[in-house]
């Protein structure tokens, strides 16, 4: 059975295969000693996975190339597409699979051996710190680190931005992704600015704003006249194009009456997890579940 996939990792996976967004979020979020070295016009998404076997069942990785502003050496920027809503606190040793997961593939390949770098996105509400490999051992000896194949990740960690270093990005599309990726958990907040976020997707190409759109919709437990009233507070052009977008969707039954439709589809996406052993309580973190509803489906199950 393949992956899970989550509303999140459709979401972020889509943005990111339009390559401007891609370039403005390594642009952002990669250390700025990378960036000044990246030649950004030649980054390229190039479909293939790192991921082995194993790990497909817990990860999706989307991999780039990008050459270096001079000279004709290649690097690789691995974007690793791990949404986590919860704390794992042995992620550091699933990404260093994920680095020689890679590497190997270069090797089976017969590529140049090129860097690869991690990036975890969370944008989960607890408090989550960055550790590092050598972290997860209890060694009171130092001579022991150096048996501890170590390496540095780039954490995303939505939490610790405020809205307003989120607002500050010049990609508005961007930003309007981060923040309801951010909030995806608020509904008040959803409701209460979704005319901001949808105002910042003025000039995007139509597949991006029904991205957002489909994304919105999931994620917001509004009910149906509420989206209604949500949408009719933006201003009129932006309205016209949001409105048939959704009227779009209806027609194609990804949102039939929202409430039937979306119910069976995570019903689906929790009996698949249940199936492959996950925790409720992983499960209710992941889909924005209530723990009730993985009762009844697992008493289904049984």
């Amino acid at each position: 059975m393949g992956r899970i996939q989550s509303p999140h990792d459709t979401f972020f996976r889509g943005i990111l295969a339009d390559k401007e967004v891609a370039s403005d979020y390594f642009k952002a979020y990669l250390p700025t000693f990378v960036t000044e070295k990246l030649d950004f016009d030649t980054l390229v998404q190039t479909g293939e996975s790192y991921i082995s076997k194993q790990l497909k069942e817990s990860f999706s990785d989307v991999v780039f190339t990008c050459k270096l502003k001079e000279g004709e050496r290649q690097v690789k920027v691995s974007l690793l597409i791990e949404h986590k809503s919860y704390i794992d606190k042995y992620t550091p040793i699933q990404l260093g699979s994920y680095i020689f997961s890679g590497l190997q593939k270069q090797l089976d390949n017969r590529e140049k051996l090129s860097i690869i770098i991690p990036i975890l996105f969370y944008h989960g509400e607890e408090r989550w710190e960055y550790k590092d490999l050598s972290g997860l051992f209890n060694n009171p000896d130092p001579d022991w680190d150096q048996y501890v194949p170590n390496f540095s990740y780039v954490y995303n960690n939505l939490w610790e931005m405020s809205d307003e270093q989120l607002e500050a990005l010049s990609n508005q599309f961007l930003t309007a992704s981060l923040l309801t990726l951010k909030h995806f958990k608020q509904n008040t907040w959803l409701e209460e600015n979704a005319t901001k976020i949808f105002i910042k997707t003025r000039d995007v190409p139509e597949n991006l704003l029904e991205l957002l759109i489909v994304y919105f919709l999931q994620i917001n437990k509004s009910d149906e006249p509420k989206f209604i009233e949500i949408f009719e507070s933006i201003p009129e052009a932006l309205k016209d194009k949001i409105m048939s977008t959704y009227d779009m969707l209806i027609e194609k039954g990804e949102k039939r009456g929202f409430e039937k439709g979306f119910e069976k589809a995570q019903a689906e996406y929790v009996k698949n997890m249940l199936l492959k052993g996950f925790a409720e309580e992983v499960i209710c973190d992941t889909l924005g579940v209530k723990s009730e509803f993985v009762k009844t489906i697992a008493e289904t199950l049984k």
